[in-house]
C-alpha cells in the first residue's frame, strides 16, 4: 500500500526528480498486471502535465532610499495545500528568481527591517512568466495604540515628478472654494489678486482634469469650484507652449468621480451700501455657475457681474487691447513678451462683467473636441496722487502729480482644441484660438514742478485719450508619437501667430511757467498707431535611448516673423488734423528668420537625471525705416549650452539645478528712431544701433517633506548675468523735462531667492507654524546726463504664520516685513531704506444652528517714505451666514468690508535717481446682504459632494 501513495504524491511536487521517476517506471514494467499498468499510465500523465515550468522574478527596492534590498527571504507556497515549494534569499542586487512547474502559488518576501510582501500568481500554459521590477518594500510596521484612519495614503506624495496633494486630507470650511483649499496646502499661497505660488514659484497655468477651464483665466476655477469636489491637487512642470526653454508650473485640479456626472450649480446675489448715511453708493455682486458632466461630455456656463474689490482684471492681458504698440522678443525661445502695463487691479473703482461657455465632448473612438468661449468687460475709474524726487549730481527737484483715469476694456476669446488618438502610440492635436479686443481710456493730469527749495516753477496740464482695437489669432498643430522601444519619442509642432492692433487718440498738453504764466510749450495732436505681425514656428524634437540609462535628444526649430509698425502724428490745420508731424511719425518693418539646432545627452537612473548639451542658433534680421528709406541689418550666431540636474534623495526629498543660456534682440519700439511724446515731460526715442544681449542663468530648487509629521521645507534661487544688457540713457533738461533712449550696457545681474518651512506643533493637533523668506539683489547700469550710474538694490522679506485647522474652527495669525535698500553711485540721496510691516489674523468658525462666522484683519505700517505717504492703516472685514432648507443648500448672510473705513493703496518705487511715492483710490467701507443657492441632481446636501 505504500507504493501507490508514493507514486501519487510525487507528481504533485513542484520539483520532479527525473532519476527517481525512471526507477519507479522500470519497477512497474517488471510487473505488468493490469492494475499496475493503469498506475504506470497515471504516472506518465503526471510527468507530462508538469513538464512545462513557470518563472517568477523580482528585484527588491527600499521605498525610501531606493536602494536594493539584499538577504530578504522569498518563499513560494502552493495555494491549494499550503505546501512550501521553494525559498531563496535575495542577492546583493536585490534579485530573486524561481523556476517552478505551473500552478497557482503565493509569494511571500520577508526581511527584519521591512514589512511582509505577499502576491499571488496564476500560472498557465499561456501565462508562465512573471516579473516584478521593482518590488518595493515598505518600512516595517510596529504596534501602536488605537488609531483612527482617515485616508489610505499620505496627504502629500510624489507620483513620478508630479507633486500630489490629497484634497480630503486638508480641512476646509463647509462652503469653501478651491482658493480656500489651496491656502491650506503646505508650501502654497494665494495673494489678493488670485495669483498662486507653490514653494516660492508662481503657478503659470491652472487646469481642471487636464484642460483649461473657461480659457486662461485661472480665477474662474479657483474662486468658483468647490473644494469638496476636488480629489487631488497636482503640481508639475511642463515646457512652455510658446516653444521656449522656460518651464512653467502647472496646477491641475483632479475632480472626484461624483463631480463628473449629473448637474451641479449655484446662483449668488448680493447688494449693499458703502455707508448707512446719505449720500451712499450701491455695491453689487451677481454670479451664476451651471455644470453638467457625464462620461462623454462636460458642459459649464459661467457669469459674473460685480463692482466690488473681489473681482479683478488680468493686467497681463493689457497688451492685447492695443495699448502696447510694439512687442519685445523676451527670451531665447523668441516668444512675444506680455505687456505688464495697466493699473493695479486692486485700485480704483471697478465694474466687472465676465461670462463663459465651456464644452468638452468625446467624439468617435480616440477623438475629443473642447470649445471655450469667454467674455470679459472691465471698467474702472482711478484717482491717484504721486510725489517724486529727482536727484541729479548738481541739483534736486520735485514733482507733484494728480491724475484721473477712466478705462474700459472688452475682450471676446474663442478657443477650440481637437485631439485624436491615431493609435496606441501616436496622437495629433489641432488648437486654434482667436481674440477680439477693444479698449478706451481718457486721462487727465496736473503735474507741478518744484525746485530744490520746494517752490513752484512750472506746471503741466494734460489730457490724453485713446481708443484701440486688436485681433489676435494663434493656431497650433502638434503631433506626438511614442514607439515600442522604451523612451523613444517624437514631437512635431507648427504654430502660426497673427496680431493686428490699431489705436487712435488725441493729445492735448499745455506747459506754463508758474511765475510769469508764459506758455513753455503746447501740443494739440491726433495720433494713429498701427501694428501687425505674422509669425511661423516649426519645431521637431526626437529622443533616442542608446543604453539602459542613457539617451540622446535632438531638436530643430525654424522661426520666421514679419511685422510692421506705423506711428502717425497729425497737427491741426484750420480745425482739421491733416498736417503730418515728421518728428513724431515713422513707419518701420522688420523681417526675421531663425534656425536653431540642438543636441543633448541624458543620463537617468532612479536617483538622478542629468541632461547636458547645447544649441546653435543663427538669426538674420532686416529692419527698414520707410520714412527715411534706410535699412538696418542684424545678424547673430551664438552657442546656447544648457545643463539640467535633478536628484532625488528620496521621493520626498528632491533637488533640481539648471544652467541655461539665452539671447534677446531689441524690440521694434526700442529700434524705431522716432520720438514718443505721449507724455511730453518724459519723451523716448528708439536706437537703431542696439545689439542683442546674452544671458547666463543658474536656477536651483529644493523641497522636502515628512508625510507622517507634516513637516516640510523648500528653498530656491534664480541668478542671471547679462552681457550687453538693455538699459536707458536719460538726459534731464533745465526745465525738468527728460529725454530717454534704450542703450546697451556692459552687464546686469539679477538674484532672487526664497525659502520656507512648515513646522507642526506636536502638543496641539492641527496646529502648525509656517515660515516664508524671500529676497532679491539687482545690479544694473544706466546713464544720467551722459554719466554712468550703477544701481544696486537689495530687498528681504520674512513672514511668520501660525495656523490651526480644526473641525469647526479654523484660524491663523501672523505677520511679516519687507525691507528694501536702494543704492545708486550718482544719486546717493536715493539711498534711503524703507520698510513695510504687516500683521494679520483670520477666523472661520462653524457654530451650531447652521451659523458660519468669518472675520479677518490686517494692519500695515509704512516707514521711510515721503511725509504724507508713511500711511498706517487697519483693514477689518467680517461676515455672518446661515444655511436654510432641508438640504442646507440655501445661504443668507451679511458682509462688512473695511469696517473701520481705512483702506488705501500706498507704495514706493526707487528707480535709478528717482524716488516715487504713490497713492491710488480704492473701494472703502461697504455693507452687503448676500443670498446663495446651491443645487444638484440628487437633491442632497451639496456640501457632501459639491464641486462647482
Amino acid at each position: 500500500m505504500c507504493q501507490p501513495f508514493i507514486l501519487f504524491s510525487r507528481p504533485i511536487q513542484l520539483k520532479l526528480v527525473t532519476k527517481s521517476a525512471k526507477r519507479v517506471i522500470i519497477a512497474l514494467l517488471k510487473d505488468y498486471t493490469l492494475k499496475k499498468l493503469l498506475l504506470l499510465f497515471t504516472v506518465l500523465l503526471s510527468i507530462s502535465a508538469y513538464a512545462q515550468n513557470m518563472s517568477i522574478k523580482a528585484t527588491l527596492i527600499d521605498t525610501i532610499s531606493e536602494m536594493p534590498v539584499r538577504n530578504a527571504i522569498g518563499m513560494v507556497i502552493r495555494v491549494k495545500d499550503s505546501v512550501l515549494l521553494d525559498f531563496k534569499r535575495s542577492d546583493k542586487y536585490g534579485n530573486l528568481s524561481f523556476d517552478l512547474p505551473i500552478d497557482t502559488v503565493r509569494l511571500e518576501v520577508k526581511h527584519p527591517d521591512y514589512g511582509t510582501y505577499t502576491s499571488f500568481f496564476f500560472g498557465s500554459a499561456t501565462n508562465s512568466s512573471f516579473e516584478i521590477n521593482p518590488l518595493a518594500l515598505s518600512e516595517k510596521s510596529t504596534g501602536i495604540e488605537e488609531v483612527v484612519i482617515f485616508a489610505n495614503k499620505n496627504p502629500i506624495y510624489y507620483r513620478g515628478d508630479t507633486l500630489v496633494y490629497v484634497a480630503d486630507s486638508f480641512k476646509v470650511k463647509e462652503n469653501a472654494v478651491v482658493e480656500d483649499l489651496i491656502r491650506k496646502l503646505p508650501g502654497m499661497s494665494v495673494d489678493e489678486n488670485g495669483k498662486i505660488t507653490n514653494q516660492g514659484k508662481e503657478i503659470g497655468q491652472v487646469l481642471v482634469d487636464g484642460d483649461e477651464f473657461f480659457g486662461s483665466d485661472a480665477t474662474i476655477a479657483t474662486k468658483n469650484l468647490a473644494a469638496k469636489g476636488v480629489d487631488e491637487v497636482q503640481v508639475y512642470e511642463k515646457d512652455s507652449e510658446d516653444g521656449s526653454d522656460e518651464k512653467i508650473q502647472v496646477l491641475d485640479l483632479k475632480l472626484k468621480d461624483e463631480a463628473k456626472k449629473g448637474y451641479f450649480g449655484k446662483v449668488n446675489l448680493a447688494g449693499g451700501l458703502n455707508q448707512f448715511k446719505a449720500p451712499n453708493t450701491g455695491f453689487y455682486e451677481g454670479e451664476v455657475l451651471l455644470n453638467k458632466y457625464n462620461s462623454k461630455q462636460k458642459i459649464a456656463i459661467f457669469g459674473l457681474a460685480a463692482n466690488t474689490p473681489k473681482t479683478d482684471f488680468n493686467g497681463r492681458d493689457m497688451f492685447k487691447f492695443g495699448l502696447s504698440d510694439g512687442m519685445n522678443w523676451g527670451n531665447e525661445g523668441d516668444d512675444l513678451e506680455s505687456y505688464e502695463g495697466g493699473d493695479n487691479s486692486s485700485t480704483g473703482v471697478p465694474q466687472t462683467l465676465k461670462a463663459g461657455f465651456y464644452l468638452d465632448q468625446k467624439l468617435w473612438k480616440g477623438g475629443k473636441v473642447r470649445l471655450n468661449y469667454a467674455l470679459s468687460k472691465y471698467d474702472v475709474v482711478s484717482k491717484s496722487s504721486s510725489y517724486s524726487q529727482y536727484i541729479l549730481t548738481d541739483t534736486t527737484y520735485f514733482t507733484d502729480e494728480n491724475r484721473v483715469r477712466e478705462e474700459s476694456y472688452l475682450k471676446n476669446s474663442i478657443g477650440v482644441k481637437f485631439t485624436q488618438q491615431l493609435d496606441s502610440f501616436s496622437k495629433i492635436e489641432f488648437e486654434p484660438k482667436l481674440e477680439f479686443n477693444k479698449s478706451s481710456s481718457i486721462t487727465s493730469s496736473l503735474m507741478n514742478f518744484n525746485s530744490s527749495d520746494k517752490s513752484l516753477t512750472r506746471f503741466t496740464d494734460q489730457t490724453d485719450s485713446t481708443g484701440a482695437t486688436g485681433i489676435t489669432a494663434n493656431t497650433s498643430l502638434r503631433y506626438t508619437r511614442d514607439f515600442r522601444k522604451k523612451y523613444r519619442k517624437l514631437i512635431a509642432r507648427y504654430n502660426l501667430a497673427l496680431n493686428n492692433n490699431s489705436s487712435n487718440g488725441f493729445l492735448n498738453t499745455i506747459d506754463q511757467n508758474a511765475v510769469i504764466l508764459d506758455t513753455n510749450y503746447l501740443f494739440d495732436q491726433k495720433k494713429e498707431n498701427r501694428y501687425n505681425s505674422m509669425a511661423h514656428t516649426a519645431y521637431i524634437n526626437y529622443v533616442e535611448p542608446i543604453a539602459k540609462k542613457w539617451k540622446t535628444e535632438f531638436d530643430y526649430e525654424f522661426y520666421a516673423n514679419n511685422n510692421e509698425q506705423r506711428k502717425t502724428t497729425f497737427n491741426p490745420v484750420a480745425g482739421a488734423y491733416t498736417d503730418i508731424d515728421s518728428t513724431f511719425s515713422n513707419e518701420f518693418t522688420t523681417t526675421r528668420q531663425q534656425h536653431r539646432v540642438g543636441a543633448f545627452l541624458i543620463f537617468e537612473n532612479p536617483k538622478a537625471r542629468i541632461s547636458v548639451g547645447t544649441r546653435v542658433r543663427t538669426i538674420a534680421i532686416d529692419n527698414q525705416n520707410l520714412f527715411l528709406d534706410t535699412v538696418i541689418k542684424q545678424s547673430l550666431t551664438n552657442l546656447l549650452p544648457r545643463v539640467v540636474l535633478t536628484y532625488k534623495f528620496s521621493q520626498a526629498n528632491r533637488l533640481r539645478v539648471q544652467y541655461n543660456t539665452g539671447s534677446s534682440l531689441p524690440s521694434v519700439d526700442q529700434l524705431q528712431p522716432v520720438v514718443d511724446n505721449s507724455n511730453p515731460n518724459f519723451t523716448q526715442r528708439g536706437n537703431a544701433d542696439l545689439k542683442p544681449n546674452y544671458s547666463h542663468t543658474l536656477s536651483a530648487n529644493y523641497n522636502m517633506w515628512k508625510g507622517l509629521s507634516g513637516f516640510y521645507t523648500y528653498a530656491g534661487l534664480n541668478l542671471t548675468h547679462q552681457k550687453d544688457a538693455f538699459s536707458t540713457s536719460t538726459n534731464y533738461l533745465a526745465n525738468g523735462q527728460t529725454q530717454s533712449q534704450t542703450i546697451n550696457v556692459d552687464m546686469a545681474d539679477y538674484l532672487y531667492y526664497w525659502g520656507g518651512m512648515g513646522i507642526p506643533i506636536p502638543k496641539i493637533k492641527d496646529f502648525r507654524l509656517d515660515i516664508n523668506l524671500n529676497g532679491n539683489f539687482t545690479s544694473t547700469e544706466n546713464y544720467i546726463n551722459s554719466l554712468r550710474n550703477v544701481s544696486r538694490n537689495t530687498g528681504i522679506g520674512i513672514d511668520l504664520t501660525f495656523r490651526y485647522n480644526g473641525d469647526s474652527l479654523n484660524f491663523d495669525f501672523g505677520g511679516g516685513f519687507d525691507y528694501n535698500v536702494p543704492n545708486n553711485t550718482l544719486a546717493t540721496l536715493t539711498n534711503q531704506p524703507y520698510t513695510t510691516y504687516n500683521f494679520r489674523a483670520n477666523v472661520d468658525w462653524t457654530l451650531p444652528f447652521r451659523l458660519f462666522i468669518k472675520t479677518d484683519a490686517t494692519y500695515n505700517i509704512n516707514t521711510g517714505r515721503t511725509a504724507g505717504y508713511n500711511a498706517n492703516f487697519f483693514i477689518w472685514n467680517a461676515s455672518i451666514q446661515r444655511s436654510f432648507l432641508k438640504t442646507g443648500n440655501l445661504y443668507f448672510g451679511i458682509e462688512a468690508y473695511d469696517i473701520l473705513n481705512q483702506n488705501i493703496s500706498n507704495y514706493r518705487n526707487v528707480s535709478n535717481n528717482v524716488i516715487v511715492d504713490e497713492r491710488v483710490n480704492v473701494i472703502r467701507r461697504y455693507f452687503m446682504a448676500k443670498l446663495t443657492l446651491k443645487f444638484n441632481n440628487n437633491h442632497t446636501k451639496e456640501v457632501e459632494d459639491e464641486w462647482y
